[in-house]
């Protein structure tokens, strides 16, 4: 799920990168080399452009680190779930040994008192010497 909208959101980036970047190539065509002319000369009109491709690589890039944050959220998200999950299945291990630990415990004290008791049962003279 997130790969698949990673991907979509990738390629919209890239196709208004290159679609920012084909208008200027078309402008400067149809606006400088329309008719014979040829590029400018002038520092005014190299400048403009180098502003324009500027801005062009700004939104760019700025597209670029709105993909990266989705991106790094996104595995920060699955992340944390993934370790909540494992959280998760350490604390039902972990209640399976202490219910397992208890009925053990449980079980050798029972068996202690039976123990005890079968003794006073069989053996009434050392009653009183058992602890």
């Amino acid at each position: 799920m997130v790969g698949k909208r990673v991907n979509i959101i990738l390629r919209i980036i890239v196709i208004l990168g290159l679609l920012a970047f084909l208008y200027g190539a078309l402008w400067l065509y149809f606006n400088n080399l329309k008719d014979g002319c040829s590029l400018p000369d002038d520092r005014v009109g190299w400048g403009t452009f180098g502003d324009y491709l500027s801005g062009v690589f700004a939104m760019f890039n700025l597209g670029v680190v709105v993909f990266l944050t989705v991106y790094v959220a996104d595995l920060d998200k699955k992340r944390s779930e993934r370790e909540l999950e494992l959280q998760k299945k350490v604390k039902k291990q972990e209640l399976i040994y202490q219910k397992k630990l208890l009925l053990a415990q449980f079980r050798i004290s029972n068996c202690t008192k039976l123990n005890k008791a079968l003794i006073v049962f069989l053996y009434p003279q050392t009653a009183g010497k058992i602890i």
